[in-house]
């Protein structure tokens, strides 16, 4: 799966959803079926999943919670969102819990047929990851630039998966700045963090 640079959009009306996002970067993936997404003979239902994932502290030895709002074209707004416990042998970090609302995003849409989905999120590594690096972590056996093991493989793996039954589009925003949907996330995602303190 091959991805587009990365461009600078502002000011843009997306998937017919009617969401006005102030400034982002978009990046595409599977252009080649960007045609069929737009043709009469293959209508395709516009999905905006908005992310966020908390994780406090954030070295390893702290719960992690992860939120999305789902927005399908011509329904309800509808929002997931569940805890990562900690562990020893798997720890928990904020990137994992980042990648964790993507991957539920998609899977809360895996019963549809193809879709074009707009995914949202605060974080540019995780967006980057998902759209530019993972092909030279592939390449290099899934090590970084500097030898050491991709962090989050399976879950970038599982994600690239889910990704591929869709047409995907990219949006960076920036956090605690207003946004709606992103404001909702890391209210969602911090619940569910701080619920599994609390057991």
């Amino acid at each position: 799966m091959s991805a587009s640079p990365v461009r600078k959009l502002s000011g843009t009306m997306l998937g017919g959803l009617g969401y006005t996002c102030q400034l982002f970067f978009l990046s595409l993936d599977r252009d080649a079926q960007t045609d069929v997404c737009c043709s009469p003979i293959h209508p395709m239902t516009s999905v905006m999943i908005t992310t966020d994932g908390s994780c406090y502290p954030n070295d390893g030895t702290g719960n992690g919670g992860w939120a999305a709002v789902i927005r399908v074209e011509g329904e309800s707004a509808r929002e997931i969102s569940g805890g990562l416990r900690r562990n020893a042998i798997n720890p928990v970090s904020n990137n994992k819990a980042e990648f964790a609302a993507v991957l539920e995003g998609l899977r809360a849409i895996a019963d549809r047929a193809p879709c074009k989905v707009l995914i949202r999120t605060d974080s540019e590594y995780v967006m980057k990851s998902l759209t530019i690096w993972h092909e030279g972590w592939a390449a290099r056996g899934w090590l970084t630039a500097t030898k050491e093991p991709v962090k989050n493989r399976d879950l970038i793996e599982t994600i690239l998966a889910e990704m591929s039954k869709h047409v995907v589009e990219w949006i960076w925003i920036r956090g605690h700045c207003g946004d709606t949907d992103n404001e909702r996330c890391d209210i969602l995602a911090m619940a569910a963090r701080q619920a599994l303190n609390r057991v």
